[in-house]
């Protein structure tokens, strides 16, 4: 844990560090920084049974620093230093930014202070190569129509409903799919569109109750929201008005994308500011 947590634990009296036998302080180091009061306050405040071991590679004045702690806690120190590291430290450079490139380290310097050339310029070509990676895959979406993305987006969500409603159409359950505000009563009833589209939710006529989707609209997140009512199970909320809503009418989809209208900019530039008439508070 932190020394910020356990100094509170010390402070607050906590029965539980009457239970600890030993309290491990890695990189004690860091006493030197600006937060190493938290360090002090802690070992001042341990209990006299508790054991102490500081491990660290770079601390200084080794021996002094050990023999204010054995004054604090009136016990014997022992110090143990080794003349060199028992983990050699060596240096590597990280390229990694995914999950297929986090193997993507570099060693660049020996624990000798040895400095590897080939594996800097290893790291450079990963670099590089990364990099036309990504402009690639960036001039091909600039090369790709917004509206072939929107239909694969679309064709997306087709085939997630039309999976789920193989897998559940046992349960009795009927399907009804709309497009976004084309049926606005039903909509309020049901307390949609707040989270945004696509939207989801299951409705019971005999109870006058419904369960509105509130997770991820994917495979995973609508095959977990169907399996609880399937069951009689999950959340219900009474549909607003206790009664059915309205259905409107509305002409079936004809497969096809629509196509935005483009809007004209406005004209401003023949437009005198200064002949407005001017309101007066």
């Amino acid at each position: 844990m932190t020394t910020e947590i356990f100094r509170s634990m010390l402070y607050n009296g906590q029965s539980s560090v009457q239970d600890l036998e030993w309290v491990i302080f890695d990189e004690v180091h860091y006493m030197n920084g600006s937060e190493g009061v938290v360090y002090e306050e802690v070992i001042i405040l341990l209990p006299e049974h508790v054991g102490i071991i500081m491990l660290s590679a770079t601390v200084p004045n080794t021996l002094e620093f050990a023999s204010w702690v054995g004054m604090t806690k009136k016990r014997k120190m022992y110090v143990i230093s080794t003349p060199k590291r028992p983990v050699p430290l060596e240096h590597y450079l990280y390229t990694g930014q995914s999950r297929k490139s986090q193997e993507h380290k570099f060693l660049i310097l020996l624990a000798e202070r040895n400095l590897l050339h080939k594996g800097y310029l290893d790291a450079v070509e990963a670099m590089k190569a990364k990099e036309k990676v990504h402009a690639q895959q960036k001039d091909a979406g600039e090369r790709t129509p917004k509206n072939l993305t929107v239909t694969r987006a679309r064709n997306n969500y087709l085939e997630i409903l039309r999976t789920m409603g193989e897998k559940y159409k046992k349960k009795k359950w009927g399907w009804l799919w709309a497009e976004a505000s084309s049926q606005p009563e039903l909509e309020e009833a049901l307390v949609l569109g707040g989270f945004g589209y696509p939207a989801m939710a299951v409705i019971s006529h005999k109870k006058m109750k419904h369960l509105t989707l509130r997770g991820p609209f994917s495979g995973d997140g609508i095959n977990a929201f169907l399996r609880d009512p399937s069951y009689g199970k999950g959340s219900t909320a009474p549909i607003r008005g206790a009664d059915l809503p309205k259905f409107r009418d509305v002409e079936p989809w004809h497969g096809k994308d629509a196509i935005l209208e483009v809007e004209e900019d406005i004209d401003l530039s023949d437009v005198e500011l200064d002949e407005l008439p001017k309101d007066e508070l």
